[in-house]
């Protein structure tokens, strides 16, 4: 089992910082552009500069941010090659305790291929994937295709969830939903089995440094979540 992130120089002084990567039980592989004060591989997907060679992401809805979020699925891409279980997580999260590996084992059960966060009414929160490199072969080709084509852009939504869902639906891969009541909330993540151990301070909750008590939908019993 693996993990990986991806963010550039700004986004390692704003958050990437401080994940706390010491209660991760497997090693954090970061993937980023930019030089980094931390060991990193440099994201060099000749795919990848191709597709960031064209048109710019223009306006502030980040249901149209292709290029945006095209380092984080070219760093899935480039790191499922390796084969096995590959975990991709946001890197504006904090792990506050430690992480048994058997927990994150049996967050994808025998016969599944994915386990995901998974929204009712949107498209998945996908700071937490976990891909079982050695079956997904034909789903990572036709995740690559999309932006090699750029048929990614006639699809409803360019950003990387949309086009996960799409994927996974169309190719009807088995996957685990791992939202457990979270499935109704906006933040699906915390809210999920994760929060046991994560945040994700997605969006303006990265100046914060946390989320807030209004994100849970349940009262979790974790002393992290208790001092909100």
């Amino acid at each position: 089992m693996r993990v990986i992130t991806s963010f550039s120089r700004s986004g390692y002084d704003e958050y990437g910082s401080r994940m706390g990567v010491e209660h991760w039980p497997v090693p954090i592989t970061v993937y980023s552009e930019d030089d980094l004060p931390i060991p990193h591989k440099k994201l060099n997907d000749p795919d990848h500069l191709r597709f960031l060679s064209g048109p710019k992401d223009e306006g502030g809805d980040y249901r149209f941010h292709a290029k945006r979020f095209s380092y984080k699925v070219f760093s899935i891409l480039e790191a499922s090659k390796e084969g096995g279980l590959l975990i991709w997580l946001d890197g504006d999260t904090r792990a506050f305790r430690d992480i048994p590996l058997e927990f994150l084992r049996g967050l994808l059960p025998k016969g599944k291929h994915i386990a995901y966060l998974g929204r009712e009414r949107m498209h998945s929160e996908c700071g937490f994937v976990i891909y079982d490199c050695d079956k997904l072969g034909k789903f990572f080709e036709a995740w690559r295709n999309l932006y090699v084509s750029g048929e990614l852009y006639n699809l409803k939504e360019w950003h990387d969830s949309f086009v996960f869902d799409h994927l996974r639906e169309k190719m009807k891969i088995p996957s685990e939903n791992i939202s457990g009541v979270g499935k109704n909330a906006h933040h699906p993540f915390i809210n999920s089995p994760l929060g046991k151990y994560i945040d994700h301070m997605k969006g303006n909750r990265k100046a914060r440094g946390r989320s807030s008590k209004s994100d849970l939908v349940w009262k979790r019993p974790e002393g992290y979540w208790n001092a909100l």
